[in-house]
């Protein structure tokens, strides 16, 4: 398979593409988006401004995915069919992602987010992150289990909503809210942390809770 890389002093709109290996897309002055369908094996995506955005709805890769922008408005959200291989990342604001049509969320190397971070599966499909560096809330939405390990301090679990079990690790404490009027729900819970477990929101967990403090 062959690779594509593209640089552009402005923004960059992706047409429809087919990379058979590595692509790579760097928008010096602007943001990042896709107009038609893009497949490659894996793909690296760079915004060089402070507050440039990455939003991609077309987009597939076989493999890994990954995601940099800076300044605390520099957000990336990436929706596709399928499963999702969050690879070697860096978001200076807010990280979305969804999997639709049963697909899982993984990751395979540390992703970093300065900002909230949500996790979405549609239509089956489950959550395994477990080399996040996120600083602000982690929202998950998933009909199946889901695990969460975060190294960014203390982990904040925003409105999450999870049929199975529940598993948090934190490096620091875990918070279970980022706003008295968040709800965390699941069908169990399992957390595991090196500092102390609060809640500002609400917990509905349906079976049973064990924690790890």
């Amino acid at each position: 398979g062959g690779f594509a890389t593209i640089a552009n002093d402005a923004a960059v709109r992706l047409a429809a593409s087919t990379v058979g290996t590595a692509l790579t897309v760097t928008a010096d002055a602007g943001n990042i988006t896709d107009s038609g369908t893009v497949t490659a094996d894996n793909a690296t995506f760079t915004t060089g401004t402070s507050g440039a955005d990455i939003t991609l709805d077309d987009t597939t890769t076989t493999n890994a995915i990954r995601f940099n922008t800076t300044g605390a408005g520099g957000d990336a959200t990436y929706t596709r069919t399928g499963s999702i291989n969050l690879g070697l990342s860096n978001v200076g604001g807010a990280l979305a992602l969804t999997a639709n049509g049963a697909g899982n969320i993984t990751d395979s190397a540390i992703a970093t987010a300065t900002g909230a971070a949500s996790f979405t599966t549609v239509g089956g499909g489950s959550v395994t992150v477990d080399q996040l560096a996120v600083s602000g809330a982690i929202a998950v939405t998933t009909p199946g289990a889901a695990t969460v390990q975060n190294t960014a301090g203390t982990t904040i679990i925003g409105p999450t909503s999870v049929t199975g079990l529940l598993t948090i690790t934190g490096s620091g404490g875990v918070q279970f809210g980022s706003a008295a009027g968040n709800v965390i729900s699941a069908g169990s819970l399992d957390v595991t942390a090196a500092g102390d477990i609060t809640d500002t929101g609400r917990l509905a967990i349906t079976g049973t809770s064990a924690l790890d403090a």
